[in-house]
């Protein structure tokens, strides 16, 4: 039985986020609660974020990836 072979646009396609509770970093202030999201992405979509970032921000990754993640919340 032959399994259907999994495609870099499947892997892209299947980025998703995730929005979950998780362990804080450090200790929070008393009686705050708290909420963080996870983003799970594929290896192959983070490069992408990378190399983008690289000729059109600077080298600055995380600052394209905060304008991607801000624009698809907005739009949830």
């Amino acid at each position: 039985m032959r399994t259907k072979k999994v495609t870099r646009e499947d892997i892209i396609n299947s980025a998703k986020v995730v929005d979950e509770a998780s362990k804080p970093v450090g200790r929070p202030k008393r009686g705050v609660e708290l909420k963080l999201k996870s983003f799970n992405l594929p290896v192959d979509l983070i490069e992408r974020i990378q190399q983008t970032a690289d000729e059109s921000f600077g080298k600055n990754a995380s600052a394209l990836a905060e304008k991607a993640f801000k624009e698809f919340l907005g739009k949830r």
